[in-house]
């Protein structure tokens, strides 16, 4: 597992620790941990010396010795969406099929006679295989590549939650380029709207990005959450998140989505942002609602 040095350095300084009493405590030699300290940024080191370092250290997870504070929450996002289940679909097998061996890419057509929002178009839209182009119909992976923020709509089955799904794993390992998708690193945040707003209902202090974090890390500590939600954060400050919410028909009323939504991040502005719903009505009450869009303004016109 690789760690970053330049943290390391700075945790034993914020704990007044010396190198030996570090080492004892997380039973590596001497020398070991100083030739680690040695390194400049990045060291390589066993996946039983970053356990024993982050237990003398007090940290929640050795993933926060990682160059990537996130990239235990990743990790989670990735194997939380590498399965899909068919139960219910009255298909011959119900047994749950890898989403990389069985996912067919959607294709979503233009909605015509929109108004269009300028702010959601990307500085930049082009993928591995070059510029994108857009046309009465793309796969959703051009898409992102051609709009900040766009809304699918379609009847039940689809593939809208699956097309979420997809995005969330690809991003979350790394390899949208490998599946079509816009090549600016993004850290996915999954959002299931109307669990969202039941735990709002629980919880009125609920915020976005807690709910995602104790949703996708559920068996974590309370400490590593609220690390976890502190890099988030700060991602979505940088406008560096994929934000994909899902079930927007299933919130209720127009006063359930207004308080869903009141807690969302409003700097939308920079991020790309994917939602999911399946009814018009909603749709069109929502194009109407400008101000409970907000940062869900769509822009697949």
């Amino acid at each position: 597992m690789k760690i970053d040095a330049s943290k390391l350095r700075a945790l034993i300084k914020s704990h007044g620790l010396t190198n030996t009493k570090l080492a004892a405590q997380a039973g590596i030699t001497r020398q070991a941990l100083q030739a680690m300290l040695r390194e400049d940024h990045v060291v390589e080191v066993r996946d039983r010396t970053v356990k024993g370092l982050a237990h003398a250290l007090r940290l929640p997870d050795e993933s926060l010795l990682s160059p990537d504070p996130l990239v235990g929450y990743k990790q989670a996002v990735a194997d939380e969406n590498a399965d899909l289940a068919f139960r219910g679909l009255g298909l011959p097998t119900t047994e749950p099929r890898s989403v990389d061996e069985v996912y067919v890419p959607i294709r979503v057509v233009r909605m015509p006679e929109r108004e269009r929002d300028h702010d959601c178009q990307p500085p930049t839209a082009e993928t591995e295989e070059g510029p994108i182009e857009e046309s009465d119909e793309l796969p959703v992976a051009h898409c992102l590549a051609l709009h900040r923020r766009m809304l699918i709509r379609g009847e039940p089955g689809s593939g809208k939650t699956t097309a979420l799904r997809h995005a969330a794993r690809a991003y979350s390992r790394g390899l949208v380029a490998e599946d079509g998708y816009p090549k600016q690193s993004r850290v996915p945040l999954m959002v299931r709207l109307a669990d969202f707003a039941k735990a709002r209902e629980r919880d009125s202090d609920m915020s976005l990005v807690r709910f995602v974090v104790t949703q996708t890390l559920r068996d974590a500590s309370p400490d590593y959450w609220t690390e976890v939600e502190h890099h988030l954060e700060l991602e979505l400050q940088r406008g560096a998140c994929l934000v994909l919410f899902d079930g927007l028909d299933e919130v209720g009323g127009e006063g359930s989505l207004r308080e869903t939504f009141r807690v969302s991040p409003d700097r939308g502005q920079r991020r790309l942002q994917l939602v999911a719903h399946r009814e018009q009505e909603v749709l069109l009450a929502l194009a109407r609602g400008r101000e409970l869009l907000g940062h869900l303004v769509e822009c697949l016109r």
